[in-house]
């Protein structure tokens, strides 16, 4: 079937239209021919033909106008009487005036028409009861009600316009022949156009200057003295004024009137309040503040996918916390809870723009590439059981591998680690401006919403700023620890921020718009493995490699690999990668490539370098002083991580300890010190040695253990040390 041909509509254009094409000038059209529109230019007689598929063309676009003879000479003195150029520019109190004398004047045109009056006022003046009649009959859209007014003898019709929903009334008393004559003529010499009807009560006033031009000089002098850096205020600056008008010693002359030398505050303070705004933040705030202030925000971010783009800043969070676990408050006696620090902690966050999801969040004490690398790799892994382990409800699936990440300019940003990190991930790192808060509007948002939304409901708040704080004691009032901070914040963003309907979402919530966008597009590229995060994000150590792996945290790994090179190197140190948050295996660099080790004990896979760590301290201050067996401390020590690992992982995920390779040495020098394992996956020992007495503790024969092991006990309460982001303390136990 052959599709038909579409029709181009041909229109009727008047020679005093005026027409607008999208190129923004206004053109007249004198005739029209057979398939074309002649078009002239207005204010020049350049002619040029457009045929009526081009004109629907101009037509669609939505910077053509055409105004119906707009160059008419009625239309003409229509817009110079009113000032206007519609009815509905009018003001709506003058709007219902002019509708008022519009409908008496139709109905004089109708009687007119009828044959039963002629225009002149003693003809007018026989109808006006007809008149008044069929204006109250009209309704006018608004209740309209004749009333009586007696006046002595005399009785006046008029009509009341009563609105609805609104407590004012307007009233317009019927014309009288004249005045309905002149508003006759005034609108058939308009073109019969309403807005010709309007009053020039908008002109009433003594526009002439009344004060004395050389006040007035002296006066502007002082108003943009209001304009200065040291801020006086108004009553300020008038007072200066008006001292300098008694110096100068302006006075009337005979004959003049004294108060066109007497200037009021009023008339001051209105003549500073047309100075322009953006000059008079300039000259009292300076450049810089008044770019912040007055700058008009044009750029929109047009993210469609997940992951298209994110966002990424750090926040400090507004509200003080206890700087101890949980626990050990409980245990605390009044005196030694007076003691513990409290300190705010800096909180750096993942945003998904397109979804409004959140892809990761991390607590730290200090903003690092380390820590923001963390919360970086948080972005690609399932958190759902970090939900869960506080509490959470909704599933915190949400993983992207984005393809372009914004941030400041922070040291931390613009490290060479994290643009390394950023490079390996193939992701389009962009740091806008220094200063520019609104190239990053969503996320700075969002932490304004955690300040109102979750803040708000504890005590030891500090507040947008110190005028908000006032004489609040914040660290006094500290009511929360931060494991308790911690699980708060996966709870709120989790279940709440999630499934809370979002404005810029159309209403939808940030999670029923990530499902929906996971139904329309891919989500992008794959995010990296457990082997590959641990070669971009994890931390390079020297170690040794000898006859039994390579020994890292008291752990030994090793591979087919590491066994070759043995063979034919022996002992030699090289290059290992560990990751923090899995001990179960490593990446060592044998010459230019990395081979992945896997550690010979089992039971480590997705056990935290932190909380093995914590583990083994805790075993070894458990057994007491004396000689220990290393496989009794490596088992009682998993067994506590495993009975933990909730509570642990989530704590990690958002307060975790962030290791560097000075700081693994320490921990390795003061916790596992001379603690080894060595088990096959399966729990032989497989090694040259004779292992069938136990498992060898390597190095010189351990000393009774000292007090450096046993920490007494405290009488100052525990707090976070700097050396451990989340120090590792002891309170007392029940002898």
């Amino acid at each position: 079937m052959t599709q038909l041909e579409r029709t181009i509509p041909r229109y009727e254009l008047g020679r005093y239209d005026q027409i607008i094409l999208p190129d923004g000038l206004a053109y007249t059209c004198p005739r029209s021919l057979p398939d074309h529109y002649v078009l002239v230019q207005v204010g020049s007689n350049l002619a040029q033909e457009i045929t009526f598929a081009e004109f629907e063309a101009f037509r669609r676009s939505p910077k053509f106008q055409h105004n119906r003879d707009y160059y008419s000479l009625g239309h003409v003195e229509a817009r110079a009487r009113s000032g206007v150029a519609s009815v509905l520019d009018l003001p709506r109190d003058e709007l219902a005036v002019v509708l008022f004398r519009e409908a008496c004047v139709e109905d004089l045109i109708d009687l007119h028409a009828d044959g039963q009056t002629t225009i002149d006022d003693a003809a007018i003046q026989k109808v006006l009861g007809e008149i008044e009649r069929r204006v109250t009959a009209r309704g006018l859209s608004e209740h309209i009600v004749v009333v009586e007014d007696r006046r002595g003898e005399a009785l006046e019709r008029k009509v009341e316009k009563r609105r609805r929903y609104v407590t004012t009334t307007l009233t317009f008393r019927f014309p009288k022949a004249r005045t309905l004559r002149e508003w006759y003529r005034v609108y058939q010499t308009c073109g019969c156009l309403a807005y010709a009807l309007r009053d020039r009560l908008r002109h009433c006033g003594n526009r002439v200057p009344r004060k004395n031009p050389d006040v007035l000089a002296l006066m502007h002098e002082h108003v943009h003295n209001y304009m200065s850096e040291t801020r006086p205020t108004q009553k300020a600056c008038y007072k200066a004024f008006c001292r300098a008008l008694e110096k100068s010693g302006f006075k009337p002359r005979a004959g003049e009137d004294p108060e066109a030398y007497q200037i009021s505050f009023t008339t001051f303070s209105a003549a500073v309040r047309v100075l322009p705004k953006f000059e008079v933040c300039v000259a009292r705030r300076g450049l810089p503040f008044a770019l912040r202030r007055f700058k008009a925000v044009t750029q929109t971010f047009g993210a469609h996918r997940i992951g298209e783009l994110v966002q990424m800043d750090e926040w400090q969070v507004s509200l003080m916390s206890l700087c101890v676990r949980s626990g050990a408050w409980k245990l605390m006696s009044l005196a030694e809870r007076k003691l513990v620090r409290r300190e705010r902690r800096w909180l750096a966050v993942v945003l998904d723009v397109a979804s409004r999801c959140i892809l990761a969040m991390r607590l730290s004490r200090t903003v690092t590439a380390e820590s923001n690398l963390l919360t970086l790799r948080m972005m690609l892994n399932d958190k759902t059981a970090v939900a869960q382990a506080a509490g959470c409800r909704t599933p915190w699936d949400y993983t992207a591998h984005p393809l372009t990440l914004r941030n400041d300019t922070g040291p931390a940003y613009v490290s060479d680690r994290f643009k390394l990190a950023t490079a390996d991930l193939r992701i389009l790192n962009v740091s806008p401006p220094a200063g520019m808060p609104e190239l990053r509007p969503h996320i700075e948002r969002l932490f304004g919403t955690i300040r109102t939304g979750l803040m708000g409901y504890f005590t030891g708040q500090t507040f947008a700023n110190v005028t908000d704080k006032g004489d609040y004691d914040a660290e006094a009032r500290a009511s929360l620890t931060l494991d308790q901070l911690c699980d708060l914040m996966i709870l709120w963003f989790v279940d709440v921020y999630h499934n809370i309907p979002h404005e810029n979402l159309g209403g939808k919530t940030p999670r029923q718009r990530w499902t929906e966008l996971e139904a329309l597009y891919k989500r992008g590229p794959v995010p990296p493995g457990p082997h590959d995060q641990r070669a971009i994000f994890g931390i390079t150590v020297r170690r040794t490699l000898n006859n039994r792996g390579i020994r890292v945290m008291g752990l030994y790994y090793l591979s087919p690999a590491l066994v070759r090179h043995f063979r034919d190197h022996e002992e030699v140190e090289l290059d290992v990668r560990i990751d923090q948050d899995d001990l179960g295996w490593i990446s060592v660099r044998i010459g230019t490539e990395w081979h992945h080790a896997k550690c010979r004990t089992p039971g480590f896979d997705g056990v935290s370098a932190v909380a093995w760590q914590r583990s083994v301290k805790q075993a070894r201050i458990d057994a007491g002083p004396g000689q220990h067996e290393a496989r009794a401390i490596a088992e009682e020590a998993l067994d506590r991580i495993r009975s933990s690992a909730n509570a642990a992982h989530a704590q990690a995920a958002l307060t975790g300890i962030v290791l560097d390779p000075k700081r693994v040495e320490r921990i390795e020098r003061g916790t596992i010190r001379t603690l080894e394992i060595l088990d096959d996956e399966h729990g032989a020992p497989t090694d040259l040695e004779d292992l069938s007495r136990g498992i060898p503790v390597t190095g010189p024969a351990e000393p009774p253990m000292n007090d450096t092991l046993v920490q007494p006990e405290r009488t100052s309460p525990p707090e976070v040390t700097d050396e451990d982001d989340q120090g590792l303390w002891q309170v007392r136990r029940p002898t």
